[in-house]
């Protein structure tokens, strides 16, 4: 047996180094080449090895099941012979292939031998070694080990086994750094935790240490161990050293929530999770644990974040407390718990009297049993003073034993008083004839009725009241629970809040399925970030869009209703009530969802038809407000279904355009009937006549309710109304001129009546007079904004749809090219030059006609221009805001649509947006001249200056208006930045949020378009780091703002020339303060090995700006992040020289300036002006000369 057992031995050794050898030297050919010919086949190709060694292993294990230790004289195996089968084993091990799925039989049988070698042949601390040494040679051995020592354990009873392997990598962990090692430790200890966590548990000690060694895999690994240990181990009912040790690998776990290293911060939240999943926190750490976790939210880790997000979404979805956390309703359950406790406490409670009434019998047979005991002889040497310092105490005493039915006990406290305190009236009475036994009583009722304990009610224990005041307490405390673990969940929602406005993509995929979670669970911050994340529909990132989609489904379109017309209904006013408090752009991203839900067949026609019956108000019940919305979610299907309008064409014209219609029904109605310009027939759009019933309709509304007072949302009715005609009609400047014109009319007639009605009547009240003004006010302001619009709109239509009409259609013109395929070249180009000149002309015409729009003097249309001018310039009376907000928003359209008016009247426009003390009015302008700049640019551009000082206006709303429009028009190019892209970076320390998100919007988008942002940010830290700035920015606010600029430098090579040029003035700067702000610029920006060799090169240079101590620390953390560059050797080198060179530098530094005794003079304020400055930061040319407002101010008095 030990001759072939030994030939086996040997056999595979020798086989599995030549399966190795063949392995670590063949090069597999390519595949195409191995079809042409056979090539070479390898050894182990010719037969199944595998297979074979399998069989051979089992036949092993058979002998050694035998006991043949009975075969040596001293029936104990020689060691030889066993490490001879057990290094066959270990040689079996270090084969790759043992770890792969198909030879897990296998790998169980080499196993198995092993288990029994250490089991029945003393190979234990051999093996012990053995694997240490295995596993710090080949990770791919691990699994195997890890096999092996579990069947050891379980199977074999072996339990010391595994306790020692683990001390042994513990030991090594603590003392040498060996590559690979931490991470093969990790899977041993991960294997056998989620195979058989129970054979862990006795090792939790041991595994404790492994929590404070270095590699964080280990103590990743560690962490799992523990977190299988509660799963698997310790459940149930427990014994108390159980219960210590659950709390104790809790403890373990909520601590490592604060791991330095990230990886592990992660992981342990993912544990957390699954303990939350299978209901495995304890409800009295669960506060403790949620609270560490949302610190995690705004960790510098997406990892983590992400980890931290999932993890409160499982622990809402598995919450112990209810399945849903509305604060309101759990506080009111809250009270309602509170007050039945209270009701059940009082019926637990009796008065004194009733308590003495009821114990009265039982103390006079104590009292009298006593008396019968001590006899007739009456002696107090026998009896022991109290140790009360004074009588109150006493009588606390006796009336508390009383209480808790302690007669005798008080009887004999009683009598010690009276020896203690002999003079004390508390405690005695009159003396009668009844007898000692009555005189007792009466003393105890004394003393039971007036002790000094300050309650009135007294606590008696009942049985049928004390198990239902215990079940009543745990309902209350429960309730507690849920409340405040609802408050908590609503802290936690405002924290993954800010997550959807960070830039990770993990971290917001994370947040859209959180709050989906807490919008179905009823928390109250959940509301307003599900509409929010309504504008992620429209993102472009991968994934987004579709999580967005998901999560609506869930909330709005799944429903447990079984009727298609249930579900319908359900459905149709979850999405009214969710209308209700959207803004524009989220009902323009919930339109695009309603589109392709329709286009899915998600909505079908039920839900339409469901949409129409709450439009006609066919179902009872159904308030205006869901007849509106239920028309808006019509105008959205519609939007992708033309054909639902103009085959409802009537129902519109009937419901929505009927005189008894809110003008918001009108408004939608009108939207959903310009769907019908989006159809073509033969090639053109669709237009109707002008004497169609909906232009009537529509006009005489308006007309009709111009001039009533209290009318919301008119200005918008009014506005679509015009946009429809303009859109449907054939003639629409025709019904545009008489619906104005009857405007016009309407305002003179109203005038002249009042007018009429204060001459007539002398004696009319000053409140009847303001009002009559006030109406006055608002119809003129009604009538601005539709002349306004009106202009503004036939500017369009003639601008857009007549050239374009009357252009040849490239359809034309591309049959006619086909025709004249074989005339002359000279012909096709005098065609071309021909029909570019008749557009041309076309283009010309309108422009004139666009011209007169404006200018023209001789209609009616020119009153009202000079009245808007007129109000603008504050010639007339002084009027309300709302009139001032009309003329200026009237003035910028009327500048839109006239290159003379716009020229003649950019001052004023100017002026007034700078100047005007009503934030609309200046907000609105500040939108205008956007447009204006992009139509008229040559009459804009010099007035650019002025729109950037809007920046600073003090009103929130003007300043987030100037963002949004500079945001656009810098990034289609079409203002200069140079010179002004600083002041839109202090924007980024603006108080309001939006306006900061809008600013780092702008500048990632700049960071994606090449060298967009390079290019401008050497401007932005030199006019930010100026020190003659008029409002000088802070070292922090400067710090803050270029952290993040410079974090989206992402470009090696634009890393390399900004280093460069910064080192550059950091040579020139002369003021300190410039230098720290330089040095924090270089400190957050990326190196490698060119770009830190120009910082080393440029050393030398900085001179004494290296003794300034922000300088000095930069320049160390820059060299010392590149010093841990592990994998880079040659940065690490790089960075070794430069730390020489600076310290050389600074001690020759030092020693210059101890020895100089003379004093340097301060450094020179002027700001350096030189060629090579401007070379290296790109300083801008001036912007042309602004006009100020004060001249602006001037020329306007001169004009009046």
């Amino acid at each position: 047996i030990k001759m072939i057992l030994y030939v086996f031995s040997l056999f595979v050794k020798t086989y599995e180094d030549k399966l190795a050898q063949n392995a670590d030297n063949f090069i597999s050919e390519p595949k195409i080449a191995r079809k042409k010919g056979k090539g070479k086949v390898r050894p182990e190709e010719l037969w199944d090895w595998t297979e074979y060694k399998m069989k051979a292993f089992r036949l092993v294990l058979d002998v050694l099941s035998f006991n043949i230790s009975s075969l040596w004289p001293n029936l104990v195996a020689d060691e030889p012979f066993v490490n001879m089968l057990a290094n066959c084993c270990y040689k079996c091990f270090e084969n790759p292939d043992i770890i792969q799925a198909k030879n897990k039989s296998l790998k169980d049988t080499i196993s198995q031998v092993m288990a029994i070698l250490v089991s029945q042949y003393n190979h234990g601390m051999t093996f012990i070694s053995r694997a240490v040494e295995l596993v710090k040679k080949n990770e791919n051995t691990v699994p195997a080990i890890s096999n092996s020592v579990m069947i050891i354990v379980r199977e074999h009873k072996c339990t010391s086994v595994l306790p020692r392997l683990l001390s042994e990598f513990n030991d090594i962990l603590q003392v040498e750094d060996i590559t690979g090692l931490s991470k093969s430790v990790s899977i041993f200890i991960t294997d056998i935790a989620e195979t058989y966590p129970e054979l862990l548990h006795p090792c939790v000690p041991i595994l404790t240490k492994n929590l404070i060694v270095e590699p964080y895999a280990v103590r990743n690994a560690t962490l799992i161990a523990f977190c299988e240990v509660l799963l698997k181990c310790l459940v149930g009912e427990l014994r108390e050293e159980d219960l210590r040790l659950r709390q104790k690998l809790l403890k373990y776990l909520h601590n490592h929530l604060r791991d330095q290293n990230a990886y592990v911060r992660s992981k342990v939240l993912q544990l957390w999770a699954k303990l939350a999943g299978a209901h495995a926190i304890p409800k009295y750490i669960i506060s403790d644990v949620t609270k560490t976790a949302m610190n995690r939210i705004n960790d510098k880790s997406a990892f983590v974040v992400k980890s931290a997000v999932q993890f409160f979404c499982v622990l809402l979805k598995q919450n112990p407390f209810a399945g849903k956390l509305k604060i309101s309703q759990l506080e009111q359950e809250l009270f309602q718990a509170k007050a039945a406790l209270h009701v059940i406490d009082s019926k637990r409670t009796l008065s004194r009297e009733e308590t003495w009434r009821k114990a009265e019998p039982e103390i006079i047979v104590t009292i009298s049993k006593r008396l019968d005991e001590e006899g007739d002889v009456e002696t107090t040497e026998d009896i022991t003073p109290t140790q009360s310092i004074n009588v109150q105490d006493v009588m606390t005493i006796i009336a508390k034993l009383v209480q808790e039915g302690h007669y005798s006990e008080a009887y004999t406290c009683l009598r010690q008083s009276e020896v203690q305190f002999p003079n004390a009236k508390e405690i005695r009475c009159n003396m009668d004839d009844n007898g000692k036994a009555e005189y007792y009583k009466n003393v105890l009722k004394k003393v039971f009725m007036k002790a000094p304990d300050g309650s009135e009610q007294i606590l008696v224990e009942f049985d049928c009241f004390t198990e239902e005041y215990e079940k009543q307490k745990k309902i209350v405390e429960y309730a507690e629970e849920a409340t405040a673990f609802a408050k908590l969940m609503c802290s936690v929602c405002e924290e993954v809040g800010k997550v959807m406005k960070g830039k990770s993509l993990l971290e917001v995929l994370e947040a859209i399925d959180f709050f989906t979670t807490a919008y179905q669970f009823g928390l109250p911050n959940a509301r307003p970030v599900i509409r929010e994340i309504l504008g992620y529909v429209k993102c472009k990132q991968p994934g987004v869009k579709e999580a967005v989609v998901a999560a609506y489904k869930t909330l709005y379109l799944n429903t447990a209703q079984p009727t298609p017309r249930g579900r319908a209904l359900q459905v149709a006013q979850r999405l009214i009530k969710l209308l209700k408090d959207l803004d524009y752009e989220q009902k323009m991203a919930l339109e695009d969802l309603v589109q392709e839900w329709v286009a899915n067949k998600e909505l079908d026609n039920e839900f339409i038809h469901v949409l129409w019956e709450k439009y006609s108000k066919k179902q009872t019940q159904t308030t205006e407000e869901e007849s509106v919305a239920a028309l808006i979610l019509l105008n959205m299907i519609a939007g992708s279904n033309p054909a639902l309008v103009s085959s409802n064409l009537s129902v519109f014209l009937d419901i929505g355009l009927s005189n008894c219609s809110s003008n918001m029904c009108v408004t939608e109605t009108c939207k959903a009937l310009m769907k019908l310009g989006g159809t073509k027939q033969d090639g053109k759009f669709v237009r109707c006549p002008s004497d169609d019933p909906m232009f009537e309709k529509s006009v005489f509304i308006l007309v009709d309710r111009f001039s009533k007072p209290n009318q919301e949302g008119f200005l918008q009715m009014a506005l679509t109304i015009i946009k429809m005609i303009f859109k449907l009609s054939s003639y629409p400047e025709k019904i545009a001129d008489k619906l104005l014109m009857d405007c016009y009319n309407t305002l003179c007639q109203n005038s002249e009546e009042s007018s009429g009605a204060i001459r007539n009547s002398s004696q009319r009240s000053q409140n009847s007079i303001s009002t009559e003004v006030s109406v006055k006010e608002m119809a003129l302001a009604r009538l601005f904004h539709i002349y306004g619009e009106i202009i503004f709109r036939k500017w369009v239509y003639f601008d857009h749809d007549v050239i374009n009409s009357l252009k040849k259609p490239e359809s034309e013109l591309g049959k006619k090219k086909m025709v004249t395929e074989d005339d002359d070249e000279e012909m096709d180009e005098f065609e071309s030059d021909n029909r570019e000149a008749e557009d041309d002309a076309v283009i010309n015409a309108v422009s004139e006609i666009c011209e007169k729009l404006v200018l023209d003097d001789d209609t009616i249309t020119s009153h009202i221009r000079d009245m808007v001018v007129n109000c603008c310039r504050g010639v007339m009376e002084p009027v309300s805001v709302s009139l001032q907000t009309a003329a200026a928003t009237c003035l910028a359209k009327l500048m839109m649509v006239s290159h003379e008016f716009c020229e003649n009247n950019i001052q004023l426009y100017v002026t007034l947006m700078e100047k005007s003390k009503e934030e609309t009015v200046r907000s609105n302008l500040v939108f205008g001249v956007g447009d204006l700049l992009c139509r008229f640019p040559n009459i804009v551009e010099p007035w650019t200056s002025h729109i950037y000082a809007r920046l600073k206006d003090e009103s929130p709303l003007v300043r987030k208006n100037t963002v949004v429009v500079l945001c656009h028009l810098i990034t289609r190019e079409m203002i200069k930045v140079r010179g002004q892209i600083a002041e839109v970076c202090l924007c980024l320390e603006d108080p309001e949020p939006d306006i900061r998100a809008q600013v780092q919007s702008l500048l990632v988008d700049l960071s994606q378009k090449g060298n967009t942002l390079y290019n401008i940010i050497v401007d932005i830290i030199s006019r930010l780091s100026n020190p003659d700035r008029p409002d000088l920015v802070s070292s922090e606010v400067f710090n803050r703002i270029m952290k993040f600029t410079l974090g989206l430098i992402g470009k090696e090579r634009q890393n390399e020339l900004l280093v460069e040029k910064i080192c550059v003035r950091l040579k020139e700067a002369t003021l300190e303060r410039q230098w720290q702000d330089l040095a924090f610029c270089l400190s957050q920006l990326s190196y490698n090995e060119k770009s830190l060799r120009k910082l080393f090169e440029a050393l030398s240079t900085l001179n004494e700006r290296l003794l300034c101590s922000e300088v000095q620390s930069a320049i160390t953390g820059i060299i010392g992040v590149a010093m841990k560059s592990i994998n880079k050797p040659q940065l690490r080198e790089i960075a070794q020289e430069c730390q020489a060179k600076l310290d050389e530098l600074l001690s020759v530094k030092k020693d210059n300036s101890a020895a100089d005794t003379t004093q340097v003079p301060p450094p020179s304020s002027e700001p350096v002006e030189d060629k090579e400055m401007e070379e290296v930061f790109s300083t801008p040319r001036k912007p042309p000369p602004a006009r100020s407002g004060r001249s602006t101010s001037t020329r306007l008095r001169k004009r009046k």
